[in-house]
């Protein structure tokens, strides 16, 4: 649960876990995205100032930040765009990720889990779990330190209290701990006074800021909750997507491993059914990356290409249901598995040509 004295949910546990939740098949035009803690721990280099961008959202060599180009030019959603954000206290079993797109929405996930509560049906324990995405705007300048922005909403892939079984673990859907409670948020930026954060949010960020007087990285703070949320350097497109694409390929690795020990059709009718969850997940967060890295013209062939592919997905499924069987169930999930986890190739393969 949110207390400071837990310990850290294992990265890679963490990762393979959230990365089954998937549940929609639908044309993820605005699919949600989320980033793990296994990438907080592999990259905690703060940003001291995110890099310019350029109207595209492409890295502009050379254009690095500083607090007078805040003062001349000002801060955007582009350059947001340019980090990651977590709220953890460092040494607790939960945190909420998200990333902020150039256009001012953004995506996450928040975790909380608890392996020991345990009961009949879930041995591996209960993961407090939302997925979210929104939006943010009114992007405006406080002073030399500070901006301000605004939550114009939020929304819930998953309806608040609602709970479920994934994969013996007991979910229980719930909002996103650090963003509720205010539509205002403040946005202090490196260099910032210590003076200037109360002692609470400080406490947020003191383990990985560098200085004991100022703030190394930028922050977002809560502050009616008096929350402080950490950023540190985003992973370029194709990296991101790849570390996605790799992450898919292990766990669905571990479940194959599942359905050969399996023993009735049931377990293999659910192994198989994770297995076409975690790939379709992972599709809706490297296409998310994709919108975000293409141009107009690049992203309307891409789309197209999306739209046809997912008409002869669907009808490869219901092929395969036209026969029907005791295993058309299972041999539908690993149909619909086998064409989306090529569809995240090509899609990485887009992003390495962009």
């Amino acid at each position: 649960m949110k207390n400071r004295g837990k310990w850290l949910w294992m990265a890679g546990i963490l990762c393979v876990t959230i990365a089954g939740c998937g549940k929609e098949d639908v044309l993820p035009e605005n699919a949600e995205t989320w980033q793990s803690s296994e990438t907080a721990s592999e990259s905690k280099e703060k940003g001291k100032i995110p890099e310019k961008t350029d109207i595209e959202g492409s890295e502009t060599p050379g254009m690095q930040v500083t607090e007078e180009d805040n003062l001349q030019k000002g801060l955007i959603f582009a350059d947001l765009a340019t980090l990651q954000y977590e709220f953890c206290s460092g040494a607790g079993a939960w945190s909420t990720d998200f990333t902020i797109e150039k256009d001012g929405s953004f995506s996450g996930a928040y975790h909380d889990t608890d392996m020991g509560v345990t009961g009949d049906g879930y041995p591996n324990g209960t993961m407090y779990y939302s997925r979210f995405s929104g939006h943010f705007t009114d992007l405006t300048q406080v002073d030399e330190y500070t901006y301000e922005m605004s939550l114009s909403d939020i929304s819930y892939q998953d309806t608040v209290g609602d709970t479920e079984i994934i994969d013996g673990v007991y979910y229980i859907y719930t909002d996103a701990y650090g963003l509720e409670g205010t539509d205002t948020f403040r946005i202090y930026l490196p260099g910032t006074p210590k003076e200037r954060l109360t002692e609470e949010e400080w406490f947020w960020i003191a383990v990985g800021n560098e200085s004991e007087t100022e703030l190394t990285m930028m922050v977002i703070v809560n502050e009616p909750n008096e929350y402080a949320i950490y950023s540190y350097d985003r992973p370029a497109p194709v990296e991101e997507a790849q570390g996605i694409y790799n992450s898919l390929l292990r766990y669905n690795e571990e479940l194959i491993q599942e359905l050969q020990n399996a023993t009735t059709q049931q377990e293999m009718d659910d192994i198989t059914a994770q297995m076409f969850r975690n790939s379709d997940d992972s599709l809706n967060r490297i296409w998310h990356i994709v919108k975000y890295n293409s141009d107009e013209t690049e992203f309307a062939q891409i789309l197209e290409e999306q739209k046809s592919w997912i008409t002869e997905k669907e009808a490869a499924a219901e092929q395969i249901r036209a026969v029907d069987g005791s295993s058309t169930e299972m041999d539908v999930n690993i149909s619909l598995n086998d064409l989306t986890e090529e569809r995240c190739r090509v899609l990485l393969e887009y992003l390495k040509d962009l």
